[in-house]
């Protein structure tokens, strides 16, 4: 969801400095402290869109923009709001595992420890966008820039919320449903994407279509049939993390509409009903029909090979 950062060109130097960012718009790499931009809150690693209603497709587009404007006021549209956390490493272990992020730089929480300084502030999901005012490039960039410093400012996106589901069973012992359907993420990130909600269900009243689900009781979901997996296992009072709505929702609905002849054969999805039998009848695969109607080849995903625990572990460069 994009956010708006607005300055007053008067207030002194603007203080951006930015680069084309992975895919589009400008990606702001440092800002000068106490300049414009710091003060109105915009965060190291940030991505601009626009600036001042004028769509950005790069740092040039971003310069052009600026200058141009006669606007004592100065308008940045970001991709994505952030926020910026603070780790002291005095506190305790950090404690964080990390992977490569999808979108081209920074790193994706894939797990926290219990207790430790990050499980504090961070979810599993949530992604790294800069650490001390520097971009993060990977996971080995990550530990390089933790590695260097004691205190810590951490810039990630502020894009992720907790959501408690309950299904205490009722009085005529039944479990209320969760209702829920869930696909597998076309992009290349890590989660799944809600493509159905039951009337009466409880994600009915929790979550909207598109959301995308990052974690699952503190475990990182990577595709449907880990979120099968860890919503069948979880106890009646559990934790999601729900990230930015998918922005690929049409193309998931359209494929299911579309697939109607193969869903016959194998459920495209998995809906969570609570139901034994459902879970025997809906353990397709919607990964399969989507490879089968897409055009492009899926984005490949990291796997935990490519990933680092930075827990304060002295033993190594690859720990901390």
């Amino acid at each position: 969801m994009s956010t708006q950062i607005t300055m007053s060109r008067s207030c002194g130097r603007i203080g951006v400095t930015a680069e084309d960012g992975p895919t589009s718009g400008a990606l702001v790499t440092s800002l000068c402290e106490g300049s414009c931009a710091a003060r109105a809150g915009l965060h190291v690693g940030a991505t601009i869109v626009a600036v001042n209603g004028q769509p950005v497709y790069g740092h040039q587009d971003a310069i052009e923009c600026i200058d141009s404007t006669e606007s004592d006021l100065l308008s940045f549209t970001l991709a994505h709001s952030t926020r910026e956390l603070r780790f002291d490493k005095g506190d305790g272990r950090i404690g964080v595992t990390c992977q490569n992020a999808a979108g081209g730089f920074g790193v994706e929480v894939i797990g926290l420890e219990p207790g430790s300084v990050a499980d504090r502030q961070l979810l599993v999901g949530d992604t790294i966008l800069s650490i001390n005012g520097v971009v993060v490039g990977d996971h080995a960039h990550a530990i390089t820039l933790i590695d260097a410093h004691d205190f810590l400012h951490v810039v990630v996106n502020a894009n992720t919320r907790p959501i408690v589901f309950d299904r205490t069973a009722s009085a005529d012992g039944a479990q209320a449903r969760v209702g829920v359907t869930v696909a597998d993420r076309i992009d290349g990130g890590s989660g799944v994407v809600v493509i159905g909600l039951e009337v009466g269900g409880l994600a009915s009243r929790l979550l909207e279509l598109g959301d995308t689900i990052l974690s699952v009781e503190r475990q990182h979901v990577t595709n449907h049939a880990d979120a099968i997996a860890l919503i069948d296992s979880a106890p009646s009072r559990f934790s999601l993390v729900v990230g930015e709505p998918s922005s690929d929702l049409g193309v998931l609905l359209n494929a299911v509409q579309n697939s109607t002849s193969a869903a016959t054969r194998r459920s495209p999805s998995r809906r969570w009903s609570n139901s034994p039998k459902a879970d025997e009848e809906d353990a397709g695969g919607f990964s399969d029909i989507l490879h089968g109607i897409k055009s492009e080849p899926r984005a490949p995903r990291f796997t935990r090979h490519a990933c680092t625990n930075l827990s304060n572990s002295p033993q190594s460069g690859a720990h901390y």
